[in-house]
């Protein structure tokens, strides 16, 4: 603020930190025989690729939210020092109080901005579908649009058993290093007529602000 009289504008400095990524291999493979390569009913090719980056995406998916930083790994979101913690006193069935305290993690940071939403695996979400906001009023925790206390719930068996994250995902960053080489090899098979098929992927996971996300369990 500056007065009518005068005076000036008070300088400060913008706080800033770097965010240091590191390609992560992340590699699949199939073998497939020389008799399905005979089949005419599906294109082979296509079918085997399609196959493989599915894999990895799902795995891609899995090491965001729980890589362990070890063996390769990037660190997940679970694993991240400083995200925030919440506990569920029934397993797999958290309570709405339970869940508003997930969102007051988030809003006591001043971090309840961005891409919100709550993920969780399919055992939950069934569970919150049933879970009752208080006993009369006859609604339930989890809508049938897919929001609960308006947020989307996304549902990906990708979660671990008994977690729920909350958290704005545009603060997961994820890097990558060209895109995905595959690698063909008709050679360790070839006394059987088989081809092995690689999928390589480099990429890394980091956080990008702990205060952006929380984790119940």
């Amino acid at each position: 603020w500056v007065g009518n009289d005068g005076g000036s504008i008070s300088e400060s400095n913008q706080a800033v930190a770097q965010i240091t990524m590191t390609p992560r291999t992340l590699g699949v493979f199939t073998d497939y025989s020389r008799q399905l390569r005979l089949q005419s009913s599906i294109s082979v090719e296509n079918f085997i690729r399609q196959d493989l980056m599915t894999v990895v995406a799902l795995e891609k998916d899995r090491a965001g939210l729980h890589g362990t930083g070890t063996s390769g790994q990037p660190v997940g979101i679970a694993n991240t020092t400083g995200v925030g913690t919440e506990s569920f006193s029934t397993t797999s069935s958290p309570t709405r109080a339970e869940i508003v305290a997930m969102r007051g993690d988030l809003a006591t940071a001043n971090a309840l901005a961005g891409n919100l939403n709550f993920i969780t695996n399919s055992t939950i979400y069934s569970n919150l579908m049933s879970e009752l906001v208080d006993a009369g009023s006859g609604q339930f925790l989890l809508n049938e649009n897919g929001t609960m206390i308006g947020r989307n719930v996304i549902e990906s068996n990708q979660v671990a058993a008994e977690h729920v994250f909350f958290g704005n995902w545009a603060d997961l960053l994820i890097g990558t290093w060209g895109g995905m080489d595959m690698l063909v090899d008709p050679y360790t098979g070839a006394t059987a007529g088989n081809v092995r098929v690689l999928l390589f992927h480099s990429t890394d996971m980091v956080v990008r602000h702990a205060e952006s996300f929380t984790v119940g369990t």
